[in-house]
């Protein structure tokens, strides 16, 4: 049957009280003709029973309705008796003139309505090319476009509607009784604005397939305790996934900060795979959380942070397994309000990791959807956990293995930390030298007093020859060490004895090249003495003593008061033992060895 003749059988009831008139679906494109069109403009003439009647609830939904004409759909001869009305499905707009008029009368006359239904109507895209807005900007008013809700309605849906033309502001005002509304997946120019300074009794939002709704405009929450929120298919990982410093990430925390009587929240099919931190700090009343059909590969912390969950819906996700702290956290809300736990369509793993989890989904009293989901075994067999539970033998006897495995290497780390520390502790002391060393050779690198000299050599007039042609070239060409030679680099005008005294006090480290000769001369004990005197200052780092040709006894007697400070080394006659004495003498003096 036509809608064209279902309103015009009416005529029986023509004044009559009806509680419930359904006209929904009865338009069918197969059946489309001149007569009764599939695509239907509601006249007056079709309206002149059905606007007699004193009905309820009355519902035209899904009939094709594209326009109506003055004083039809919207005209009721007794509107107050109107409780709930039904556009949904059909493709209509309230166009700027006359139809927003009517529709303003229409609500104003309609003292008792609960529930306007004008969901899903599918009127005008938006085309960027053809915007048609431009040629009426001048003499269209947004005060023409304010539409006054009844204080009585109770249920406002506003979802999938796609009209993109004018502004249409539904203004809520104090004393509103609105309960429910919803304005998802819909692309308009509609606006819901609440009278300021007022509270509302608003329970229950739906801002399905909006990730940016209300987040511009935060303060409606102040008006509202929202209880239940349904914000799917919403692309909300834009947000979750953003910056700290996101300006949408910081207005969504913000928003939730204020949903401290949240009961209900939904948020499936957002593709999230992690929650931002502290989002449910204010929460404190939530019963059930839908997560179904994301990302998740974990259950996230700010869930198990809840402690009146009722319902937690985590199916169609990516979880592997539910970790320890979360099967605790299940059982004890099991416990105090009776959890129900649902996880199917999740990446499941049977392997020796999950093995209490496993008997978990056995043994736990949370009521599950199943005890049998499916899970992957190593070898990429699916299965479901309960026969992985039952053939619990068979399939995991490696475990066992792998368990002796982990202990034995354990045992070995242990074993060769162990040995590691003995080791250190019994080479400790060459340890701290070594060290010493490194830290000395930084601070003096960093913080040391700038010598003119690398070695002040100290020697009588008998080893000259030596100097001349071993000494001075190993030290000087091979080495790249600077040595001061008294008879080689004091020159005349100046003291000898002062400039002995600067040369000794600028260099790095002294030698005493002890000879027959040395004993006797005057210089050296000059030397010895200002060796001394740089020593108490501590300007010298290495008193090197090489005894060469003289035996210990014949070591001067000025030297043995500062013996303790010497390095010693016998000159060997034999010539094969040379170079591990310069390599002696090297390590005492050259700063590209360490010990």
């Amino acid at each position: 049957m036509h809608l064209k003749q279902a309103l015009n059988i009416l005529s029986p009831y023509e004044g009559k009280t009806i509680e419930i008139m359904n006209f929904r679906g009865l338009n069918c494109p197969i059946f489309n003709n001149n007569e009764y069109p599939f695509s239907l403009n509601v006249t007056t003439d079709m309206m002149r029973y059905l606007k007699t009647v004193c009905v309820e609830t009355l519902d035209l939904s899904e009939n094709g309705i594209v326009d109506f004409e003055e004083n039809s759909l919207l005209s009721f001869d007794r509107p107050e008796c109107l409780k709930h009305l039904y556009f949904k499905g059909n493709r209509f707009a309230f166009a700027y003139g006359r139809h927003m008029d009517e529709l303003k009368s229409f609500f104003n006359k309609s003292l008792a309505l609960k529930t306007f239904d004008y969901s899903f109507i599918p009127v005008r895209y938006k085309l960027y090319a053809n915007d048609f807005r431009q040629y009426y900007e001048k003499d269209y008013h947004l005060s023409n476009s304010v539409i006054y809700l009844p204080l009585s309605l109770e249920k406002l849906v506003l979802g999938n509607v796609i009209c993109d033309d004018i502004t249409r502001i539904f203004f809520l005002r104090r004393g509103s009784n609105l309960t429910y509304l919803d304005v998802s997946f819909s692309y308009t120019n509609n606006v819901i604005v609440f009278e300021g300074n007022a509270s509302y009794k608003t329970e229950t939002l739906v801002l399905d397939g909006h990730f940016h709704a209300t987040l511009y405009t935060i303060e409606l929450v102040n008006f509202i305790n929202v209880k239940y929120l349904f914000w799917r298919k919403a692309k909300l990982f834009y947000i979750m996934h953003a910056r700290s410093d996101d300006m949408f990430l910081k207005r969504f925390m913000e928003l939730f900060r204020k949903f401290e009587y949240l009961k209900h929240l939904d948020m499936s099919d957002n593709s999230l795979y992690i929650l931002p931190k502290h989002l449910f700090i204010n929460i404190n009343h939530l019963s059930e959380l839908s997560l179904s059909r994301n990302l998740f590969q974990a259950i996230p912390r700010e869930i198990i942070s809840q402690k009146d969950i009722k319902t937690l819906d985590l199916s169609k996700n990516l979880l592997p397994t539910v970790n320890l702290e979360t099967r605790v956290w299940a059982d004890s809300m099991n416990q105090k309000n009776g959890l129900h736990f649902l996880l199917a369509d999740n990446a499941f793993e049977c392997n020796c990791d999950n093995l209490d989890f496993i008997k978990w989904i056995q043994e736990t009293k949370v009521k599950l959807d199943t005890r049998a989901y499916n899970c992957t075994l190593l070898n990429g067999t699916v299965i479901t956990v309960l026969e992985a539970f039952d053939q619990m033998h068979d399939l995991f006897s490696s475990c066992r293995n792998s368990i002796w495995l982990m202990v034995s290497s354990i045992l070995l780390g242990t074993g060769c930390i162990v040995t590691v520390l003995l080791l250190i502790y019994s080479r400790r002391w060459n340890i701290a030298i070594l060290f010493y060393r490194i830290f000395r050779k930084i601070i003096q690198k960093k913080y040391g007093k700038n010598y003119a000299f690398d070695v002040f050599v100290s020697y009588g007039g008998d080893s000259i020859p030596w100097i001349k042609n071993y000494f001075i070239p190993k030290l000087e060409d091979e080495w790249k060490l600077k040595i001061c030679v008294k008879d080689r680099d004091f020159y005349g005008g100046h003291s000898f004895y002062d400039a002995e005294a600067e040369s000794i006090e600028n260099s790095r480290h002294v030698i005493f090249l002890l000879t027959p000769i040395f004993k006797v001369s005057q210089d050296c004990l000059f030397e010895i003495d200002r060796v001394k005197h740089e020593i108490s200052m501590q300007n010298i780092e290495n008193v090197i003593v090489i005894s060469k040709d003289i035996t210990l006894k014949d070591i001067p007697e000025g030297l043995t008061h500062i013996w303790n400070y010497v390095l010693f080394i016998q000159w060997p006659e034999d010539c094969h033992d040379h170079d591990l004495t310069w390599q002696k003498l090297r390590k005492w003096i050259c700063n590209d060895l360490l010990y």
